[in-house]
């Protein structure tokens, strides 16, 4: 077979993959806004447009916090166990996901305490007052589980065990549905609290289950090897900090003013116009964080391959968003 002709197999197998993957995550993050839309449907039924202003609050806040103190292992963590794994090195890849794991243990206890002591202050930047300064309080471990989540799913998306994490990533979508159905119908804006608990709780131990059925829990929590080992990610991961926090920070900015302003009711509508805009995009998005950040990272080291599947990502990306573009 001829140099071209091989060019050509690898080009249409490359394109072929990119608009797998893209589909596969874009079918998940649909069924996630089919999800979001009867979610949101039920939260404005029993507890209306405050209501759901207030849940958008409390996620906007646990995940600015666990943003600014998760020292980015759920981003930088793919890149460490991705090129292990594309190196067929099993013992390095099963060290790489022990230092995963210590790190996020960790900044899940750090990002606790830091949303437990700074409840009071929360409440007073978000709302102008303490009233809600017990509710951030007991809010806090949520902070803590979205920590290990992103380490389980960083986990996966290194391994590319990639039709699983579209899997997981469903059934945590038709978990938050099943959880808030019965406790807002029973116990409307007194289950906020609660609910958001469940459900976090509920996502971390699906992560955490098919994670392990995977790469099973070898190591002691806290590890001096594994945080040793894990050091060259945190450092990746502390720049990738900054601008995410910059990014969650004006979100949660924006909700803080328009409460401000406009009361919780603005927030709500706001919000259901935000999830509206942004849905489409994100079908794109998803599929890049969730196949392309782990395929780059596998191939870094390889200045072809990875020309190649920039290239392709690149120009699949441009075809999928240019509808929005145009409109």
């Amino acid at each position: 077979m001829s140099n071209s002709t091989q060019g050509n197999t690898q080009g249409k197998t490359s394109f072929g993959h990119v608009l797998k993957y893209t589909g596969l995550f874009g079918s998940v993050q649909g069924l996630s806004m089919l999800a979001g839309v009867v979610r949101t449907k039920v939260v404005a039924l029993f507890l209306g447009p405050s209501g759901l202003a207030l849940i958008n609050l409390y996620n906007t806040m646990a995940s600015l916090v666990s943003q600014c103190t998760n020292l980015g292992v759920s981003f930088s963590a793919v890149k460490d166990v991705a090129e292990c794994h594309a190196a067929g090195d099993a013992a390095a890849t099963s060290r790489s996901v022990e230092s995963v794991r210590v790190w996020c243990m960790i900044t899940a206890l750090f990002g606790t305490a830091v949303c437990l002591m700074l409840s009071p202050l929360i409440s007073w930047l978000t709302f102008g007052n303490h009233d809600y300064t017990l509710s951030i309080a007991m809010l806090s471990p949520m902070v803590g589980m979205l920590a290990v989540t992103g380490g389980e799913m960083a986990i996966l998306k290194g391994l590319k065990r990639l039709k699983r994490v579209a899997f997981v990533s469903m059934l945590a979508a038709v978990a938050s549905v099943v959880v808030y159905i019965p406790l807002y119908a029973l116990w409307g804006m007194a289950a906020i609290v609660p609910a958001l608990l469940l459900c976090n709780l509920l996502i971390m131990a699906i992560h955490l289950y098919y994670a392990t059925r995977v790469m099973p829990w070898h190591c002691p929590l806290f590890s001096r090897k594994a945080l040793g080992r894990g050091v060259p990610f945190i450092k990746l991961g502390v720049a990738y900090i900054v601008s995410g926090a910059f990014g969650q920070g004006a979100e949660y900015a924006m909700r803080a003013l328009l409460l401000r302003d406009g009361g919780m009711d603005v927030v709500g509508f706001y919000n259901c116009g935000y999830m509206l805009i942004v849905s489409y995009t994100s079908l794109v998005f998803l599929a890049v964080e969730n196949d392309y950040y782990p395929r780059l990272s596998a191939v870094m080291h390889q200045r072809t391959l990875m020309n190649d599947a920039v290239n392709k990502q690149i120009e699949v990306c441009a075809l999928l968003v240019s509808p929005v573009l145009v409109v």
